[in-house]
């Protein structure tokens, strides 16, 4: 299924009737997401991540026009929470802007210390983590945090139409940010007036 109107469709049925569905990005890579819809914008759709065992793990937001395939989740765990009246995961406040990217990271990066940005369409191994710090020269600009949990000694900048999908609060992005520390000070120059910044 690759029909914007279907998608469209069942993206307000999953809003409305608060089941899980199972979700593919378009891309030579094929990631598939699993989660509750919580919000759905112009540009984007906001789904509480719920791994296998039925307990939500963070959110990601998703560009809409990179959903290759949503369909009700066909999990045995899901059945059983939804016939149980398990409580169903929100977002617990209000919802961030799901029609602009810029506002959508602002309000993600306000509330979480780190994400994870992913370029699954444009650049099929491009997943990157850090602290997201500027939106200027039509760029997102991140500070990189390694999987060991250091800071990169320079920012990055990313074009938001790259952009695919932003994971927060995760557990492991969530003790990844508890092992890194506070983003370093110097870090919060801009790249392009240091030499040997970002091009």
């Amino acid at each position: 299924m690759s029909d914007s109107g279907e998608i469209s469709h069942r993206i307000v049925g999953a809003l409305q009737d608060r089941y899980l569905v199972d979700l593919r990005l378009q891309g030579p890579r094929e990631v598939c997401l699993c989660g509750y819809v919580l919000g759905a914008g112009n540009k984007w759709v906001l789904l509480a991540q719920t791994p296998t065992g039925g307990v939500p793990d963070g959110f990601v937001a998703i560009r809409r026009r990179e959903i290759a395939i949503l369909r009700r989740s066909e999990r045995a765990d899901a059945a059983t929470m939804e016939s149980t009246g398990h409580l169903l995961p929100s977002y617990g406040t209000a919802l961030p802007d799901l029609d602009g990217t810029a506002a959508l990271m602002r309000a993600l990066a306000s509330r979480f210390p780190l994400v994870g940005i992913g370029r699954d369409v444009l650049r099929p191994k491009g997943y990157a983590v850090g602290a997201f710090l500027a939106n200027d020269g039509g760029r997102f600009w991140y500070l990189p945090v390694s999987a060991n949990a250091v800071w990169g000694r320079k920012m990055r900048g990313i074009r938001p139409r790259e952009i695919s999908r932003i994971v927060v609060g995760d557990t492991y992005l969530t003790e990844l940010a508890l092992a890194a520390g506070p983003v370093p000070p110097a870090s919060r120059h801009h790249p392009w007036t240091e030499p040997g910044g970002i091009q």
